[in-house]
């Protein structure tokens, strides 16, 4: 999507097609915190470096985007310790390893993409939401590894974010 298509129409998160979540058949597989559109906190050269890496340097324009989020609304995997505690019992229970053993044939964590780690949240989010724990998630933050270096390695260099509803959005502009 092209920046003036963005700020004509503004960003859109589809809605998730979850029948076909579940036998794998998504024309586009997750991103490593789910479906939504992804960026980078306070980090335009990491932006930029991703893009590169990404798409071999097609013309592009990075966005800075202001957004709304509070603990209420967002999944933190930065410094949300009750959330990532949440998580890993949740990951944990024996009755959803059949569910997870079934998401783990159908999707596949890589170097660059982390596919099996977003289908994994969005599938705990979708709990969530079904038992009333958290009445929608609108925003996923975690730590990331982008790779800078050329060698590969797993140690954090920014926080990635990705934005699932676009209400939590306050302000674009092209930087």
């Amino acid at each position: 999507m092209n920046w003036q298509k963005i700020i004509d129409q503004g960003l859109k998160v589809p809605a998730t097609d979850w029948a076909r979540f579940y036998v794998g058949r998504m024309r586009k597989k997750p991103g490593s915190l789910g479906f939504g559109t992804y960026g980078f906190l306070s980090d335009k050269e990491l932006a930029e470096q991703y893009w590169l890496s990404a798409t071999s340097g097609q013309e592009h324009v990075i966005i800075r985007i202001e957004i709304d989020v509070n603990e209420d609304n967002c999944l933190n995997f930065v410094n949300g310790l009750k959330d990532m505690r949440l998580f890993k019992n949740f990951i944990m229970e024996n009755r959803i390893q059949p569910q997870i053993t079934n998401l783990n044939r159908l999707y596949h964590n890589s170097y660059r993409q982390h596919e099996f780690d977003g289908a994994l949240i969005e599938y705990y989010i979708r709990r969530l939401e079904k038992t009333d724990v958290f009445q929608h998630i609108a925003c996923v933050t975690c730590a990331t590894t982008t790779d800078l270096y050329h060698i590969k390695t797993y140690i954090p260099n920014g926080i990635e974010y990705c934005i699932r509803n676009v209400r939590i959005v306050q302000h674009m502009e092209g930087v």
